[in-house]
């Protein structure tokens, strides 16, 4: 009688521990992704919030652009020389593909002199990018100098390219021919930029932009 009863009782115990394990992962999946700003200090000292703006296709928000530095740039184009975070939030779900042949197609755009270079570019941003959903984040945080390190909900994805490939990337919002002049001077803090109002380029990707 007595080896029943603890038996059974390791039964329950065992029981309780495998539902805690259950659980222990669970919890770990659903803690939430920094928020940016906090993304963006740990980048950068003294990084606070430069602009924002959002992407809309058709009338549809594809996503919300946040910028953070530690230096005011008002319109500046001289961006490239100090460190800059762009925290992209999604307001609905796009393949990761999507999101690589948009990017490449912009940055080819703005600069189409190293033609494999770009092609290495485009096959590291199809394995690398996610798919994402409504809620999602990618972050790319920018250094001179330097590889752009980018994150998905606050996780390092791994390194494309080099410092040249960082420019690029971020010069698709940043650059003074990017596709929508509008975001990019809410971006740069400076409504002078934007007031010449275009039209939205039809996109869901991170790269032709809409404010």
């Amino acid at each position: 009688m007595n080896f029943t009863i603890q038996n059974n009782g390791l039964k329950r115990t065992a029981s309780v521990l495998t539902f805690a394990f259950v659980l222990i992962p669970l919890a770990q999946a659903q803690t939430p992704a920094p928020p940016p700003a906090q993304i963006a200090s740990a980048s950068i000292p003294n990084a606070k919030l430069l602009g924002q703006g959002y992407l809309r296709w058709f009338g549809l928000k594809i996503y919300e652009a946040k910028l953070f530095g530690s230096t005011e740039l008002n319109g500046s184009l001289d961006w490239q020389k100090v460190p800059l975070t762009l925290d992209l939030t999604y307001a609905r779900s796009i393949k990761g593909e999507q999101i690589a042949q948009t990017s490449g197609d912009e940055i080819e755009r703005l600069d189409s002199g190293d033609k494999a270079r770009l092609s290495t570019w485009r096959d590291a941003m199809k394995k690398t990018f996610p798919d994402v959903k409504a809620g999602d984040r990618l972050t790319g945080v920018y250094k001179p100098n330097q590889p752009m390190t980018l994150l998905f909900n606050g996780k390092v994805l791994p390194t494309i390219g080099d410092e040249a490939f960082a420019r690029a990337f971020f010069a698709i919002w940043l650059d003074d021919d990017t596709k929508d002049k509008n975001l990019r001077a809410a971006l740069l803090g400076d409504s002078k930029l934007g007031s010449a109002k275009k039209p939205a380029a039809g996109n869901a990707a991170p790269a032709r932009t809409t404010n």
